[in-house]
């Protein structure tokens, strides 16, 4: 019997998984992209699926490959400026890619479908492509429950996404909220985001709080500074501020804008690669 696979319903099935599996992936990664780059990242791998129609490659050049491909899915799905984030979306896809090739299996097993065709790593199944969506969106909504249900994480343990902006310069970061971070700036009774130097440095060009202070010491910066009290995590200092144009706070699909806020320049690196500023619930309210 002739084996005919259509190369329009491989690329769709495929487009559609890799989807669903960047959405599973995107619920467990601290990088949070928005559905137009997983959609475009997914394109991606619903052409490679074409990989299946091509002549039989050898093992090491079929992992190179599929490699290849997870890696630029990865870096477009989940585009960070730090190596060790993007190893960990890479690693935590290709797990995800595990569990899905199971339901797959599992799948084909309850349905009694016919396994038509292996090639260079894919497999091609004659089952009907509502029911292998279905079944793998099924899996994704009970990944989101069970995650909702088994892992939320503490407040003071969530990391968002922030932009800053200051005048017409902007920075996107990482934000730990610390339970400790109550303040709210005494002079425009604004909340307060404790940033690290390599932010300050990005927004305002000034490395350190020491440079800040120098520079006040000297007399009329370019930047209005303040100082300001700061407790936050073991700490307790006054820090160099300025009024930033706005901050724009997310996790997930929740989005807070915040305008005029305080920023307070630490003299250290705060969270490194995992977070570059500190939240306090003020902020969020």
């Amino acid at each position: 019997m002739q084996r005919i696979i259509y190369a329009d319903e491989l690329i769709l099935i495929n487009t559609i998984m890799t989807f669903i599996m960047l959405l599973t992936t995107r619920q467990f990664s601290v990088v949070k992209p928005s559905a137009g780059r997983l959609i475009s990242a997914s394109f991606i791998g619903g052409f490679y699926s074409l990989i299946l129609l091509a002549p039989k490659m050898p093992v090491y050049l079929m992992l190179l490959t599929r490699t290849l491909m997870s890696l630029s899915i990865v870096i477009l799905a989940f585009p960070s400026p730090v190596l060790r984030k993007t190893l960990k979306s890479a690693l935590l896809f290709i797990s995800v890619n595990y569990l899905y090739c199971g339901v797959c299996y599992a799948v084909l097993r309850i349905t009694g479908s016919e396994l038509l065709q292996v090639n260079n790593g894919f497999a091609y199944y004659h089952i009907g492509a509502g029911a292998f969506v279905a079944a793998s969106a099924g899996l994704y909504c009970v990944i989101a429950i069970l995650k909702k249900a088994f892992f939320k994480p503490l407040q003071n343990d969530l990391i968002y996404d922030l932009e800053l902006v200051y005048e017409d310069r902007q920075v996107k970061l990482q934000a730990l909220m610390d339970s400790g971070n109550q303040l709210v700036d005494m002079y425009t009774h604004k909340p307060v985001i404790v940033i690290a130097p390599e932010i300050s440095d990005r927004i305002i060009g000034y490395k350190s709080s020491a440079d800040i202070r120098g520079s006040m010491e000297k007399g009329d910066p370019e930047v209005k500074f303040r100082l300001l009290p700061v407790s936050c995590v073991n700490a307790s200092v006054l820090l160099p501020a300025f009024t930033a144009t706005k901050a724009v706070v997310s996790l997930d699909d929740r989005k807070k804008v915040i305008e005029a806020p305080s920023l307070a320049v630490s003299d250290d690196s705060l969270g490194e690669d995992r977070y570059q500023a500190l939240i306090g619930a003020t902020a969020l309210r």
